[in-house]
């Protein structure tokens, strides 16, 4: 499964996501939009999503989890 989380301002290099501060893959990148790699096992249940960027910014959101599937933020 895998997540895309839309937004603004995430900068030219790819920026690092932790999910219930466990760091995750970020697939794919660009200034509005990431496109991050779920863990296999994850449980349906709400996390704590934090993204940090390149220059030192970062934004947390709550992040609802589903098997398979994911939405939110």
């Amino acid at each position: 499964g895998g997540m895309t989380s839309v937004g603004r301002g995430f900068g030219g290099q790819a920026p690092t996501v932790t999910l219930a501060e466990q760091p995750v893959l970020v697939q794919a990148a660009t200034p509005t939009q990431l496109t991050v790699r779920l863990p296999k096992n994850i449980r349906a249940a709400t996390y704590l999503v934090t993204v940090s960027t390149a220059d030192g910014k970062s934004a947390s959101g709550a992040f609802y989890a589903m098997q398979q599937t994911a939405s939110g933020l």
